[in-house]
């Protein structure tokens, strides 16, 4: 869905950068493998619990189809 619609969009619309925010583990490697860069890591603690959130971004080049 990520390279069919949204890459596909944002390159219609003169490309841009599409940034993606998680808090787990499993989309972090997700969105490392389909080309993401991680920019951000926050995390916060209360009552002995520790909530981590990672920001990721992807260049999207604009194109034109036919």
């Amino acid at each position: 869905m990520i390279n069919d619609c949204l890459i596909l969009f944002i390159s219609k619309s003169r490309g841009g950068v599409l940034a993606l925010f998680t808090n787990t583990d499993l989309n972090r490697s997700f969105y490392r493998k389909n080309g993401f860069e991680e920019f951000s890591e926050s995390r916060i603690r209360r009552f002995n619990y520790e909530n981590c959130n990672w920001g990721f971004k992807r260049k999207v080049l604009f194109k034109t189809y036919n």
